[in-house]
């Protein structure tokens, strides 16, 4: 298996919290928490891949994630965002969302290359 060194997982990550923390302008509120757990499963299904290709279990990545959803919702209001536990409800869910696709984007990926030798 393709191993890939922990910086660039990390790398991903900082992105991530960067967009995470970035203030939101009022008008496209609206769509950033209709879709808030559905954002945050692509995100996090690219962080699980990074982190997968590090040698990070699944279970770490998930409670990590989780974590973070969870430390981002409480220092939001420090950077002009407003806290709310839906949104750590949507970051949680969004977090075992994109293990599931992790997850299936792998069955698929392993259904078409076949059985290995």
């Amino acid at each position: 298996m393709f191993k890939l060194s922990p910086i660039y997982a990390w790398i991903a990550n900082t992105f991530a919290l960067i967009a995470f923390l970035a203030p939101i302008k009022s008008d496209i509120e609206l769509i950033e928490n209709s879709g808030h757990a559905e954002i945050h499963a692509l995100i996090y299904l690219f962080l699980y891949s990074a982190f997968r290709l590090t040698g990070f279990s699944s279970l770490k990545v998930l409670v990590g994630l989780i974590l973070q959803g969870i430390l981002v919702e409480i220092i939001q209001p420090y950077f002009g965002r407003g806290f709310s536990y839906g949104d750590m409800l949507g970051n949680s869910l969004g977090a075992f969302l994109g293990l599931a696709l992790f997850y299936a984007k792998e069955l698929l990926s392993n259904k078409s290359t076949g059985p290995s030798k």
